[in-house]
């Protein structure tokens, strides 16, 4: 499961967006309260999505996971995410054996 959604964090970061934007719509109904539930159980499936995009994009970089905490910050958190430079990888030293 874990490679799957490796692979596709950008489609989980945008459905995660689409749910949150529609669920936020539906969300603000006053008259029809089982469209306004709806409404609010879009907006968390879409934050969790959104959420577990952004870890994986993260990790992609490099970087802990806990970064994605920065996309409930909306526009700003998710530019700081996207602007974030990859962790450069640490060269391991090897040690040479002495030829026999």
């Amino acid at each position: 499961m874990n490679e799957l959604l490796e692979k596709r964090f950008f489609g989980c970061i945008f459905w995660g967006i689409i749910l949150n934007l529609g669920g936020a719509m539906l969300a603000v109904l006053q008259h029809f309260p089982f469209i306004k539930a709806l409404g609010w159980v879009m907006l968390l499936v879409g934050f969790g999505l959104m959420m577990i995009g952004l870890a994986f994009y993260v990790r992609s970089k490099g970087r802990n996971p806990a970064w994605c905490i920065l996309g409930i910050l909306s526009i700003l958190g998710l530019l700081i995410i996207v602007l974030l430079p990859a962790k450069p990888e640490k060269i391991k030293e090897t040690t040479l054996k002495p030829v026999p």
